[in-house]
C-alpha cells in the first residue's frame, strides 16, 4: 500500500504542478498583453499631444503611475485618470496571482492526496477482509457475509468469492451427508456380512469338533454353508455394481432389445426360486416388441424386482409381468398377490439397505435400490403401488430416446 500510495501522490503532485504552471502562465500572459496594450495607448496619446516631453521622462512616469502619486497627478494633469494598471501594478498582480494559484494548487494537491489515502485505505481493508475470508474457507468456515455491491474490481471479486463460498458450503454439506451415508452403509454392510460369516464359522466349528457327526447333519451344515456363501457373494457383487454406478464408471450401451425375450430370460433365471416358493410366473407381453435398452443391466434390474415379488408372495399365487408401449415410453408392470407394503414403507422402499417391516431375515435391502439405480441410469423411472393384504405392483417406464423409432 505504501509504495502505491507514494506513487499516486507523486502523480497527483505532478498533475497539480503542471496545472498550476499552466494557469499561472495563462494569467501572466493575458495580464501582460493587456497592460502593454494600455501602456502603449497612453504613451502614444501623451506623446502626440505633448511632443516636448522627453520620452525617458514619459516612460518613467508611466512605470511609476501605479505606485507614485506624483506620476498619477502628472497623468491627471494631461487628462488621464481612473483605474489604470502599469508595470509595478502588474508585478504586484502577478505576485498575487502566484500566491493564490500556489495556495489553490497546494490545497487541491492535499485534498487529492487525502482522497487517495482514504481510497487506498478502504481498498486495503477490503483486501484484508478477502484474505481473512479465504483463510476461513480453508478452515472450513463457510459463514461468509460480504457487504456492499459496487462496480469496482474488489466488489466484483467479493461477489464472486461469495458465490464460490455458497457452492463450497453446499458441496461440504453434500459431502458430509454422503460421508454419514457411507458410514451407515459400511455399518450395514459389516452387519450383513458378519451374520452369515458367524453362522458359517459356527457350522464349520461343529463339523471340525465332531468328526463322528452323522452324514445327514453334516450334509445339512454344508448346504447351509453354501447358502450363506452364496448370500455373501451376491451381496458383494451387488455392492460392487452399485459402487460402479455411484462413481459414474458404468456407461449404458443401449441396443434394440426384444422385450418379451428379456422377460422370458428373467423368468428362466428365477424359475427355481419360484418353484420352491410355489409361485407361478406369467407374462402378458406383445410378441416382437423391441426397445432401445442396455439389455444386460436392465435384465438385472427387472430380475431384482421380480425376485422381490416372488419372495413376498405366498404359495399358490402368481407374479405377473405386463407390458404396454406408446409412442413416448415402454411400461413394464410387475405385480404380485402378496402381503403388500405399508404406506410408511412405500416412502423408503427404494432406499439403500432399507428393510420393510415384512422383510425376511435374509433380506439385505439393496435389491430394489439397485434396480432403481440401473433403471434411472437408462433414463427411466420406477414407482410402487401397494395395498396391504392385497398385493404390490411396481411400474417401470423406459422413455423413448431421441432419433429412435418403435419397432413391432
Amino acid at each position: 500500500m505504501k509504495k502505491r500510495f507514494i506513487i499516486g501522490a507523486l502523480v497527483l503532485l505532478l498533475v497539480c504542478v503542471v496545472t498550476y504552471t499552466g494557469v499561472f502562465w495563462g494569467l501572466y500572459s493575458t495580464s501582460r498583453q493587456d497592460i502593454n496594450r494600455e501602456t502603449a495607448a497612453i504613451f502614444e496619446a501623451v506623446y502626440e499631444a505633448y511632443p516636448d516631453i522627453p520620452e525617458e521622462e514619459l516612460i518613467r512616469i508611466l512605470q511609476d503611475a501605479g505606485d507614485n502619486s506624483a506620476g498619477a497627478a502628472f497623468l491627471e494633469k494631461y487628462g488621464y485618470s481612473g483605474d489604470i494598471i502599469y508595470s509595478n501594478t502588474m508585478r504586484r498582480q502577478i505576485r498575487r496571482y502566484a500566491l493564490w494559484s500556489g495556495a489553490a494548487a497546494v490545497f487541491l494537491t492535499g485534498l487529492s492526496v487525502l482522497g487517495l489515502y482514504l481510497y487506498e485505505r478502504r481498498r486495503q481493508r477490503q483486501v484484508k477482509e478477502l484474505i481473512r475470508y479465504t483463510q476461513d474457507i480453508a478452515r472450513g468456515n463457510y459463514d461468509l457475509r460480504i457487504s456492499g455491491n459496487t462496480e469496482d474490481a474488489l466488489s466484483q471479486l467479493s461477489n464472486a468469492l461469495y458465490k464460490l463460498t455458497v457452492l463450497l458450503k453446499e458441496s461440504a454439506e453434500n459431502s458430509r451427508k454422503e460421508s454419514e451415508g457411507l458410514s451407515r452403509s459400511l455399518a450395514d454392510i459389516s452387519h450383513q456380512i458378519k451374520t452369515p460369516l458367524t453362522s458359517i464359522q459356527i457350522m464349520l466349528d461343529n463339523i471340525e469338533d465332531n468328526p463322528e457327526m452323522d452324514p445327514e447333519t453334516r450334509q445339512e451344515f454344508l448346504r447351509l454353508i453354501s447358502s450363506q456363501t452364496d448370500r455373501i457373494s451376491s451381496l458383494v457383487v451387488t455392492l460392487l455394481q452399485l459402487a460402479r454406478f455411484d462413481s459414474g464408471a458404468v456407461v449404458m450401451n443401449p441396443q434394440e432389445t426384444d422385450v418379451r425375450q428379456m422377460i422370458s430370460d428373467v423368468f428362466e433365471e428365477l424359475s427355481m426360486l419360484a418353484e420352491v416358493k410355489g409361485v407361478a410366473l406369467s407374462q402378458k407381453t406383445e410378441p416382437g416388441v423391441s426397445w432401445l435398452l442396455d439389455r444386460k443391466w436392465q435384465h438385472q434390474a427387472l430380475a431384482n424386482i421380480v425376485k422381490n415379488a416372488i419372495e413376498h408372495s405366498p404359495a399358490g399365487t402368481c407374479v405377473t409381468v405386463e407390458t404396454e408401449r406408446s409412442s413416448l415410453f415402454l411400461k413394464i408392470r410387475i405385480s404380485d398377490q402378496g402381503e403388500g407394503i405399508s404406506r410408511e414403507d412405500q416412502r423408503h422402499i427404494f432406499e439403500r439397505f432399507y428393510k420393510a417391516k415384512n422383510s425376511s431375515a435374509d433380506s439385505i435391502g439393496i435389491g430394489l435400490n439397485f434396480a432403481k439405480t440401473v433403471i434411472e441410469k437408462e433414463g427411466g423411472s420406477i414407482s410402487v403401488e401397494s395395498v396391504p393384504g392385497e398385493g404390490t405392483a411396481f411400474t417401470v417406464r423406459y422413455y423413448r430416446k431421441p432419433n429412435s423409432r418403435p419397432r413391432a
